[in-house]
């Protein structure tokens, strides 16, 4: 019998009240989508989103909370991994097509893009966290407003991107876009072209009860089930097997047009999430929702209960999950 060695999943997602910078409701310029979410370690504590704008100190690396010489109050957290060179296995959350009315028909996608970056062993004394730089040493100032000072050498670099999109609904006649566009891997695709109703991009198992018909549940406790039509109930994350290249990992997701033409430039599509700085979640009323309302649901608050119940988010362990060793 084996020894299993593979660690407990962590969770990455934006910080809490990401949606107040991204989307404040009728109170901002448009947030362009080359303007990347994080994804980070997840804040173990609820924070107060009110009075806005709120603050979740957890953005920031340990160091930087602590106001340590030589990083910067601005250094994001990130992941910390295990030997470099090994695996790391990560369950990217298919973001749900919830409804037209919120989501509407031109199609987008997300971009997850790896981000790596190394530590000094320094590191290891003060904060436990793997380093494979020898030395601790200054290498340029910062000279930001607000953030400025000598800073340590951590350098990061970024890795192939994953793109996905929410399924669309299917009308009579329109190209059938798979739901992922990504590296190597195919999925089933949406079925009912013919009469132009909607159907997820797999039908879930049929569940022996009284009812008849009904799918069995894959998943829950991510999202609620009602979500997509029960798609909430099924696996919407698609596992990556991705090579460690650094000391520490996050994900920053971009949001852009669905790429028709492989020659085209890239077109950045603005971030949507009509944040309600008054009660410090996102508009769930039809016709005035953000299209990223499920992604907020998925990764932060999502829609106030009261207002969208199948929409609410606030679940801290709810995210990307990260798994690294072996077993």
């Amino acid at each position: 019998m084996s020894d299993p060695n593979m660690s407990v999943a962590r969770p990455l997602r934006p910080y809490q009240g990401f949606e107040y910078y991204y989307g404040l409701k009728g109170a901002q310029s448009p947030i362009p989508g080359d303007q990347p979410i994080r994804l980070q370690p997840v804040n173990p504590v609820q924070i107060n989103r009110l009075p806005s704008p709120p603050v979740d100190p957890y953005a920031f690396d340990g160091a930087a909370r602590q106001l340590r010489t030589g990083y910067s109050p601005r250094l994001g957290a990130m992941l910390p991994m295990s030997a470099i060179g090994s695996m790391a296995l990560v369950y990217l959350p298919q973001i749900p097509y919830v409804s037209e009315a919120i989501q509407g028909t031109t199609p987008f996608v997300y971009s997850f893009v790896p981000v790596w970056r190394m530590r000094t062993v320094t590191d290891w004394n003060a904060d436990r966290k793997q380093g494979n730089m020898p030395l601790q040493r200054f290498g340029a100032d910062d000279t930001t407003v607000g953030a400025a000072g000598s800073r340590y050498i951590l350098p990061a670099c970024r890795g192939a991107a994953i793109y996905m999109r929410p399924e669309p609904i299917v009308h009579p006649g329109a190209v059938d876009l798979p739901a992922n566009l990504t590296h190597q891997i195919a999925y089933p695709e949406g079925i009912g072209m013919a009469t132009g109703a909607y159907s997820s991009s797999w039908r879930p198992p049929i569940a022996p009860t009284a009812l008849g018909g009904v799918g069995m549940f894959t998943q829950q406790g991510v999202v609620d089930a009602a979500v997509g039509s029960g798609d909430g109930a099924q696996p919407f994350f698609r596992p990556y097997w991705v090579k460690i290249c650094g000391n520490e990992l996050s994900f920053d997701v971009y949001k852009l047009e669905v790429p028709t033409d492989p020659t085209a430039i890239i077109t950045y599509r603005d971030w949507d999430f009509q944040y309600d700085a008054a009660t410090g979640y996102c508009d769930g009323t039809p016709g005035a929702t953000g299209e990223d309302l499920p992604f907020s649901m998925v990764f932060g608050t999502g829609a106030a209960t009261g207002i969208a119940p199948t929409l609410s988010g606030d679940h801290l362990w709810s995210g990307a999950y990260v798994f690294t060793g072996v077993a």
